[in-house]
């Protein structure tokens, strides 16, 4: 989902989003994946976030969403159902002073009375890098959130993953630590468009 660079910036400089760390420490890569499947991926996406802030504020016309993203758009509705979940904070831009890494966490939520950060998927399979996408969402945010990744599905279920490995921040950690020295010296650049 494309992201307004102007909103992770600390001291005037902008910083590293946790997708950029983690893309350039090798967590995540889109090497071999077909440039059409990544963008059919990117704009449903983007799509179904946006109904589901819709969906949030009871302003979504199912008869207006394109009938392929409507089983994702159903899961969600379902997920609000069967839980008990109040969305805090949507799609809120922010950045982590204490380690300078910007980032825009779906859903900072209380989950069945509990804080939790909530990651938004349309992926029908867990990537091994959405518990450092969590870990570093609940730095931000200030800690001790539980956290899980909510995959919405081209069959309309949708799957709550949780991610309770401890070592998720340590390694996100030592992923930002490692991106931002590449950029330091000149090993990498942020790019001035990005994807969080």
């Amino acid at each position: 989902m494309a992201r307004d660079v102007t909103k992770y910036v600390i001291d005037g400089q902008r910083c590293l989003s946790v997708t950029e760390a983690l893309q350039l420490t090798g967590w995540v890569s889109f090497d071999g994946v077909p440039t059409d499947v990544l963008e059919r991926a990117r704009c449903r996406g983007i799509y179904v976030h946006d109904a589901t802030l819709l969906i949030d504020e009871r302003d979504l016309d199912m008869e207006a969403v394109p009938e392929e993203w409507r089983p994702y758009c159903r899961a969600y509705e379902q997920f609000l159902i069967e839980t008990k979940v109040e969305m805090v904070l949507r799609e809120q831009s922010m950045v982590c002073e204490s380690h300078r890494f910007g980032v825009t966490p779906d859903c900072d939520a209380i989950l069945n009375g509990a804080p939790a950060v909530i990651e938004l998927k349309t992926s029908e399979s867990v990537e091994p890098w959405w518990g450092l996408q969590t870990a570093a969402q609940d730095l931000a945010l200030g800690g001790g959130r539980r956290r899980f990744s909510l995959r919405l599905r081209r069959d309309g279920s949708y799957r709550l993953d949780p991610h309770t490995d401890d070592n998720d921040l340590g390694l996100f950690l030592a992923a930002l630590t490692t991106a931002q020295g590449q950029v330091a010296r000149g090993v990498a650049q942020i790019p001035e468009e990005f994807r969080d």
